[in-house]
């Protein structure tokens, strides 16, 4: 079973540009209001320059692809602007969604990454 999702959030240049970091804000939350939803645990990290070592199953990255990929097919990515490279995207993560298709994401996590349901956050009573 796997542990908290990761979700790695690109802040090179090409994501400063064209007013990326808006896009971004609006996909943190919507997803963080799904996993909270769902109780699923996330962990968010940012990177300036991606290590590809570092994606996991359990990952989403939220880029515009504009790096030098490699195939690892792991984890998921969020493509983040018109400009945004989806074949790079493709190459490292196993599915990509654009930013249109973010509701899209949590059925994707629930039926593709392992949460075991100790990992899962615990129910506060609402009484």
């Amino acid at each position: 079973m796997t542990d908290d999702i990761d979700i790695y959030i690109d802040q090179s240049t090409s994501m400063i540009e064209l007013g990326k970091n808006d896009s971004v804000e609006i996909v943190l939350k919507s997803l963080k209001e799904q996993f909270e939803d769902l109780k699923i645990p996330y962990i968010v990290k940012e990177f300036t320059k991606i290590d590809l070592s570092t994606i996991k199953d359990n990952t989403i990255l939220v880029s515009d692809g504009l790096f030098k990929a490699q195939e690892i097919k792991k984890g998921i990515a969020i493509a983040v602007g018109i400009d945004a490279n989806i074949n790079n995207l493709k190459q490292v993560s196993k599915k990509v969604f654009e930013v249109d298709k973010i509701t899209k994401v949590d059925d994707y996590i629930l039926y593709n990454f392992e949460i075991s349901e100790e990992n899962k956050k615990e129910d506060e009573d609402e009484w």
